[in-house]
């Protein structure tokens, strides 16, 4: 435990907070001849605290243009994020581009998906392929695709529970951004283990735009494009 302060250190502690002139944590433990970390939990504890340095790249959206959102919004509560981006746009000319999106789905195979279906052979005869039929363990993939390809993805055996979604959801919004920075709106289908109380939350704590798309829209979602690709790959090598 640390030594008790004198009451002559208090009393320079004291006076150094009233002071008009703003003094640091470093110089009053200085003068009180103390540790700047008793300085810091005074401060605590009397409600002083300090505001803290902020991290990461500066926000492209400021206090002002939000209190500006928040104020049309009372006026015009049902816009679409597309309205918000344009009045964001209009006013201060912030522009969100589709670098903001990301996409997430999630799919799965197994060395059957590489058994071919059609073959070639001379007119009137049957190709014939002899293969041995076995069940084979089956992987899935959860990829993040973004316009700059994917920033995370999750490659597991078994198949996807809403457990497993959820912990992936966890584990990428880290790797994400406020919006309505890059990287900033999170994109899902329909599914009914997308529509989870806790990534609702996670999203919402991590300032995350989280957009579902309508049902059985998969070309409304880049990835779907993505995962084609990958899966004729995959057959390739099969």
């Amino acid at each position: 435990m640390a030594p008790h302060l004198a009451t002559s250190q208090h009393l320079r502690i004291a006076h150094m907070n009233a002071s008009k002139v703003s003094f640091t944590a470093n110089q009053i433990a200085r003068v009180a001849e103390c540790s700047s970390r008793t300085i810091y939990g005074r401060r605590s504890r009397k409600g002083c605290r300090t505001s803290p340095t902020p991290v990461g790249r500066p926000r492209s959206v400021t206090p002002r243009m939000l209190d500006a959102l928040r104020a049309h919004l009372v006026e015009a509560p049902d816009l679409y994020l597309e309205e918000m981006v344009l009045f964001l746009w209009n006013k201060f000319e912030v522009r969100v581009t589709t670098y903001s999106f990301v996409f997430v789905d999630e799919s799965g195979c197994d060395k059957r998906a590489g058994l071919r279906r059609t073959g070639w052979s001379p007119l009137g005869v049957t190709p014939v392929q002899v293969s041995r039929f076995k069940r084979e363990k089956r992987y899935q993939i959860l990829p993040a695709y973004t316009q700059d390809g994917i920033i995370f993805v999750r490659v597991y055996q078994g198949s996807t529970t809403a457990t497993v979604y959820e912990e992936f959801i966890e584990q990428l919004l880290p790797i994400m951004n406020p919006w309505p920075q890059r990287n900033s709106v999170l994109v899902m289908d329909n599914a009914s283990i997308h529509h989870s109380a806790r990534i609702k939350q996670m999203c919402h704590d991590a300032g995350v735009r989280l957009v579902y798309l309508p049902p059985y829209s998969p070309d409304l979602n880049p990835i779907e494009e993505f995962l084609k690709s990958l899966y004729q790959a995959q057959m390739a090598q099969l």
